[in-house]
């Protein structure tokens, strides 16, 4: 890549200079056609949507801030402020045995950056750029203005979008005042400049101004307190070198009267401020735009199309970091900033920033089975075109052993007949199972196949259930799968429970035996149309069958008494029918699940009272396996 140092231009400003736009919107909002579990905490997607005519590509990641292992920071490359370096790099360096870069995203905009004989340095980040507490970079893309645009994470993992007001104050011999314009980024004309040893192993600088060699300050720098040193040495001639434990500070000739009289020995004083809100910030990416403050579009409507780069802030907390591009790096290709916003208030942001794009664009994601990220943004930009970056924002999963690669171990599903209201063509039957895995699972599947039919979704709620209540038709067969997936996308084989069929055996079956005195009565509501109803105590119900369960349709009401109910002539149990309000089909017993092997018998008598005298049966169910 050949980078336009002599014209002094910067990423930035490649898009700033590029022809008008007529901004469109989406035609067709953005769908994810894949999603995947990166680690716990961790959710990648990616998908697709139409603006002006354009498909983009859009690749997001989830990060849930709540997850004590997870670490969202800024990287600068190979350690140096003035280094470029794809975020795939970055990454690598990162990653150790007790840590993985799982996803990254390029960061700030950035000035290119020459040596004084013209040879290609790498670049020097813009706006507020904090690594692991340590200030990075500190300075507006354009000079006079105090307050930078900037994404960060405080100390205690909460993150946060604003324009803090950053001072850079410097105290001079004679109680003279002065401001630093910028740290560790490239000196302008009329600029005093801060450079540490994370800049590089020298300023870069030309002989334009006056260089001053200082001990005695606290390194790193923070973003705020202050740091008192002395002037052992003073450069007329730029290109200083920065030894460690050493600061120097650049004067540009256009700004030198102040400093005239400053020489080796001399103490300064340096008093770095922020606004208190981002006084605990430790990692910080500088932003270019903003684009959505309390869930509202805040974008400026210029800066035309082009892929872009932005992260956000949901209101639980979490994070959302995209990219969306078509493929396209110059001015006919991306998205426009009012589309950026709009996206991302789609998924949910109620803060958002852009950060650089065009061709720095960049998103690279781990999963589970790689050994590293890889790139998922970028793949439609032509062949070296993509551009090394001085910075990446990077998720961190810290002190993890390696992904899980077992899928859960899940249960077979055991089925029985649900309490409660019976339809008059379905009954409802409760599933449960059990889904163990050396993480945790994040997501279970549930479906159901009638007869031959197509395998159907079931909603379960919960996304880590357990147990599921499913209406399932009389009479046909019928069997229910499940699967799990765990915080790092391993997903399970199906696990089938056998096929089953619920039967109906109406009042009025051939197979239902009575005694004792009962009266049918005519009921659009009962199931057929009719049920029996007995008011004479003793009088009795039975049913003998073959199955894995069998239950009681009654109706209950204020007259409705108890009845007693036995399983092969065992000891009946009392159950009761009286309710305030009169119901119908209601399942008022269910027998525990037995094997289905053996003729069985479940007999209903009616217990009544003189006050509650009548027991009405409907039905019996029976669960059992299908031939």
């Amino acid at each position: 890549m050949r980078l336009s140092i002599a014209l002094g231009l910067m990423a930035v400003l490649l898009l700033a200079l590029a022809p008008a736009a007529t901004y469109g919107a989406i035609t067709t909002p953005y769908q994810p056609s894949t999603t995947a579990n990166l680690a716990p905490g961790v959710r990648y997607e990616n998908g697709t949507l139409v603006a002006h005519s354009h498909t983009h590509h859009v690749n997001v990641v989830s990060v849930d801030m709540d997850r004590d292992e997870l670490n969202v920071r800024l990287s600068a490359a190979n350690g140096v402020a003035t280094n470029v370096a794809f975020v795939t790099d970055q990454a690598g360096d990162y990653t150790t045995d007790e840590r993985e870069v799982v996803a990254t995203i390029n960061g700030s905009t950035f000035f290119y950056l020459n040596a004084p004989d013209g040879a290609p340095i790498g670049g020097t980040g813009q706006g507020l750029n904090v690594s692991d507490g340590e200030l990075i970079n500190a300075g507006a893309p354009v000079a006079g203005t105090s307050q930078l645009l900037a994404f960060g994470v405080d100390g205690n993992d909460v993150p946060m979008i604003g324009s803090p007001t950053f001072g850079m104050d410097l105290s001079l011999p004679g109680n003279v005042q002065h401001a630093v314009h910028r740290i560790n980024q490239r000196r302008n004309e009329s600029e005093v400049v801060l450079y540490t040893p994370r800049y590089d192993s020298r300023t870069w600088t030309n002989d334009a101004g006056v260089e001053y060699v200082i001990e005695g300050f606290d390194l790193p720098l923070a973003v705020s307190g202050t740091h008192s040193g002395t002037v052992v040495a003073v450069n007329p001639d730029g290109n200083t070198p920065i030894d460690a434990g050493q600061v120097v500070l650049s004067v540009a000739d256009g700004a030198a009267a102040p400093f005239a009289s400053l020489a080796v020995g001399d103490v300064i004083e340096l008093n770095l401020s922020i606004d208190p809100a981002w006084s605990n910030v430790v990692d910080s990416v500088g932003g270019r735009n903003p684009l959505v403050a309390d869930g509202q579009d805040v974008t400026p409507k210029r800066g035309g199309y082009h892929p872009r780069s932005a992260v956000g802030i949901r209101a639980d907390g979490s994070l959302v970091m995209l990219t969306a591009d078509d493929g396209n790096v110059d001015s006919s290709g991306g998205m426009t900033l009012p589309e950026m916003a709009s996206l991302m208030v789609s998924l949910g942001a109620v803060d958002a920033v852009n950060l650089d794009g065009g061709q720095s664009t960049q998103m690279a994601v781990r999963h589970p089975w790689q050994n590293e990220v890889s790139l998922v943004s970028g793949l439609q930009t032509p062949p070296g075109e993509l551009r090394p970056v001085v910075n990446a924002l990077q998720v961190v999963v810290e002190g993890a052993p390696g992904p899980d690669s077992d899928p859960p171990e899940v249960s077979s599903p055991d089925v029985s007949i649900s309490a409660g209201k019976a339809g008059k063509q379905t009954a409802s039957i409760g599933v449960a199972w059990s889904a163990t895995d050396a993480s945790t699972v994040s997501d279970t599947d549930v479906e159901m196949q009638v007869g031959s039919g197509s395998w159907n979704h079931v909603s379960i709620g919960s996304p880590a259930a357990s147990a599921a209540s499913i209406l399932v038709p009389y009479g046909s067969g019928f069997r229910v799968r499940v699967r799990a997936t765990d915080e790092w996308g391993n997903v399970s084989q199906w696990v089938e429970s056998e096929r089953l069929r619920l039967t109906l055996y109406d009042d009025g079956h051939a197979a239902v035996r009575r005694g004792g005195g009962w009266t049918r009565k005519s009921s659009s509501k009962a199931i057929g149309g009719a049920f029996r109803q007995s008011a004479a105590t003793g009088a009795w119900m039975e049913l003998a069958y073959q199955g894995l369960q069998v239950a009681l349709i009654s109706q209950v009401g204020p007259r409705k008494g108890p009845a007693h109910v036995s399983l092969n002539g065992q000891s009946p149990v009392t159950v009761p029918t009286t309710a305030s309000a009169a119901d119908v089909r209601r399942i008022v017993f269910v027998s525990p699940l037995a094997p289905a092997s053996g003729a069985r018998t479940i007999r209903a008598t009616n217990a009544g009272t003189p006050a509650t005298p009548l027991f009405d049966v409907d039905a019996f169910l029976v669960l059992r396996p299908a031939q």
